[in-house]
């Protein structure tokens, strides 16, 4: 049992709740929440629980009416949007059912393009970027556009993509939904291989138990709350 694990991310007490033809709307109620290094984590439960809208709060992609996200101590809604901004390219990676590349883009460029927004050099970025394509199993789809690839090809460009600013941590939003069972489980392979080898931390939004009983921790969310969070046996 490695004791050296620190956390990456703390979710303290927190709430989000919108307002919809004329009343509040309570998504997320009190929730906390601790990433560990190298954990490799799941949430699941019905739709409509809150599993997407932590996702993108813990991601920074929205912002909670209450509570505290802390990265490494850091509350990141404290920052600046610029300093928020520049925070979540640098630091977080994210994968979506739909993988959100840009058509008109090769794999390659794709996968560039977090890096160059980033600042990073073109010839580092392109470096990163052809490592990590050749790491997810695309040597020979570096120059294909999206719609040159399959499902699963196209997933793993955003997986690889996700990766190239080196974060700690990957958010991922039913990362599989979209594909079917053979593929899935190449994807899901892949992403225990990258927990294992880079020792990066996976928070993994799903609705396939069988994925989440593969994972060190999972924890089911009911009713914007967390109903268990526990340690998986093998």
């Amino acid at each position: 049992m490695n004791d050296d694990r620190k956390p990456v991310l703390e979710i303290q007490d927190l709430h989000k709740t919108y307002y919809h033809m004329g009343k509040d709307v309570s998504i997320l109620r009190g929730v906390n929440f601790t990433v560990n290094s190298g954990d490799l984590v799941s949430i699941v439960g019905k739709s409509g629980v809150g599993k997407s809208t932590l996702l993108h709060v813990a991601g920074t992609l929205d912002k909670p009416t209450s509570g505290r996200v802390l990265y490494e101590g850091q509350d990141v809604f404290a920052m600046s949007e610029k300093e928020l901004a520049s925070f979540r390219n640098a630091q977080l990676g994210f994968v979506f059912q739909f993988h959100h590349l840009l058509p008109e883009f090769t794999a390659l460029e794709n996968v560039m393009l977090p890096a160059l927004i980033g600042r990073i050099d073109f010839s580092l970025a392109r470096e990163r970027a052809e490592s990590l394509l050749l790491e997810v199993g695309l040597k020979e789809r570096l120059t294909h556009r999206p719609g040159e690839l399959s499902g699963g090809e196209q997933q793993r460009v955003a997986i690889a993509r996700s990766l190239v600013m080196e974060p700690r941590l990957i958010f991922a939003d039913e990362p599989t939904g979209n594909l079917d069972e053979r593929t899935s489980d190449g994807v899901h392979e892949l992403l225990f291989r990258l927990n294992t080898e880079r020792q990066l931390a996976f928070v993994i939004v799903t609705h396939s138990f069988a994925l989440a009983k593969r994972m060190t921790r999972h924890v089911v969310m009911r009713d914007g709350q967390m109903f268990t969070q526990s340690e998986v046996s093998d």
